[in-house]
């Protein structure tokens, strides 16, 4: 397996009061913080080290009421995301020439976005950048997954004519469903739970 360069941060250097679980609504004191001291560094090294922690943009794909659910296949690399629903399209930031975090963030959102989905018509990423509702950062330190991770959550709503199907059907099933029908349950990713929890009305922002 081929190891990738990927956007960390210490976690002493985010906001004091980042460890919380959740989801929060500033993201300026966030993304000024990333923005002044990520690093890049090996994906094998980073997975293992919750002393860092790894940016990442989870974007809730919408279509009028119904929201893309994702479920990842047993056969994945990332074994403990086996057999999960997820209402979230997202993963690690590759570093890029940007000194604008925003700018890298949203670059490495598009290419998340179109490397998992088939989209059509397909989302330019100006687009995009104008269609992005931001929720909230999203935390979680309860799990091994969450420990390393801290999200940047969007909604990206689609026009009704839009097709939508993920691209490698191998490691991954996707459909439309409405916000009801889908569980919150011991089945589906944390920071899923999360966000459906505040979709659903039964959570407030941190």
């Amino acid at each position: 397996m081929n190891d990738e360069s990927i956007v960390v941060i210490d976690r002493t250097l985010l906001p004091k009061d980042a460890a919380f679980t959740g989801i929060r609504k500033g993201a300026e004191p966030f993304l000024h913080a990333i923005g002044e001291h990520w690093f890049s560094a090996s994906r094998q090294i980073a997975e293992e080290c919750p002393g860092w922690k790894q940016p990442i943009p989870y974007i809730i794909v919408r279509r009028l009421e119904e929201i893309f659910v994702t479920r990842r296949r047993a056969n994945i690399r990332e074994a403990r995301l086996r057999e999960k629903i997820s209402i979230g399209i997202g993963g690690h930031l590759r570093p890029g020439s940007h000194t604008d975090f925003s700018r890298l963030l949203l670059e490495n959102a598009h290419r998340e976005l179109h490397e998992e989905l088939v989209i059509s018509p397909e989302v330019p990423i100006h687009t995009m950048a104008e269609a992005l509702q931001f929720l909230g950062v999203i935390n979680d330190d309860r799990d091994d997954v969450g420990r390393c991770h801290i999200g940047f959550l969007y909604v990206l709503d689609l026009p009704i004519d839009t097709t939508v199907s993920v691209r490698e059907h191998e490691n991954l099933a996707g459909e439309f469903r409405d916000l009801e029908s889908i569980p919150i349950d011991s089945n589906t990713e944390s920071w899923s739970v999360l966000a459906l929890r505040l979709l659903k009305g039964h959570t407030d922002r941190c």
